[in-house]
């Protein structure tokens, strides 16, 4: 199973890798990005670190046009220039927690909306940050099962 949040931005690329990990730092957040990730062009798995133990999910660099030709629900109002990331993830509970720091890092601080694929429709900071702390919770017993 995979699920995927997508996060489109009013600005031409998205925030820096450096940026982001500043950020999260502000806002207390324990998730370390590794440094030899790029927010702004790699695809693929960023590994990260939650607290101690290593995670991460995927990224994808979408256009603004893939992502409402796939989903027509997800167009907004603005005109604004939109660089959009695909964060995705599959069963493990650690890997939804760290999507959802990271977006909510990416919401509140560098003006994201954030898009659920599964609902097709955009959601809030708030569910975010309640999905981020239910995934976490979740990732304390898949923890206890390994």
């Amino acid at each position: 199973m995979s699920l995927e949040l997508v996060l489109v931005f009013a600005l031409a690329s998205p925030p820096s890798t450096s940026a982001l990990q500043s950020a999260l730092n502000r806002q207390g957040i324990p998730v370390r990005v590794l440094p030899s990730s790029d927010l702004q062009i790699d695809t693929g798995f960023l590994q990260i670190e939650y607290e101690t133990r290593k995670s991460g999910f995927y990224l994808n660099q979408l256009s603004y046009e893939e992502l409402t030709s796939d989903y027509p629900q997800a167009k907004t109002r603005s005109r604004a220039a939109k660089a959009v990331l695909s964060f995705g993830w599959g069963a493990d509970f650690l890997e939804c927690a760290s999507v959802f720091q990271v977006a909510s890092v990416l919401v509140s601080e560098f003006g994201a909306d954030a898009f659920d694929t599964e609902s097709a429709s955009y959601i809030s900071l708030k569910d975010i940050r309640a999905n981020a702390a239910a995934c976490y919770d979740m990732s304390k017993g898949q923890k206890a099962q390994h």
